[in-house]
């Protein structure tokens, strides 16, 4: 059962990745080319970053949270196999965009506080 702490990074984690759209990235880098069936970009990402973040880096942690996200059982299989160049393409423009947001975050606090 996820804390009170998972639940809230999960949300703050899905409020900053709804202001890029991750499916069109997502299709436009070849990581998906149809409707996906179980693994959405979205909570795929929301995994990795809560795996990478978090301890027990594992693909078995992985697909548990992944398919705590999309209520749905996923193996470390069918995650290994959607770790690939593909993943890597979609993933270099959402740090390209969350680096311009949080720069233009950072600069228009600046700048207020400046006023």
């Amino acid at each position: 059962m996820p804390t009170t702490k998972q639940v809230l990074s999960v949300e703050r984690l899905t409020q900053k990745l709804n202001q890029i759209d991750i499916n069109q990235l997502a299709k436009s880098s070849g990581f998906i080319k149809r409707k996906p069936k179980k693994i959405w970009p979205m909570h795929l990402l929301i995994s990795l970053f809560l795996v990478v973040l978090g301890a027990g880096n594992s693909l078995s942690n992985l697909a548990a949270k992944i398919g705590l996200l999309s209520c749905q059982t996923i193996s470390k299989q069918s995650v290994f196999n959607r770790i690939n160049e593909n993943l890597l393409e979609l993933l270099q423009p959402i740090l390209a965009k969350a680096m311009v947001v949080s720069a233009n975050i950072k600069y228009e606090q600046r700048f207020s506080d400046q006023l």
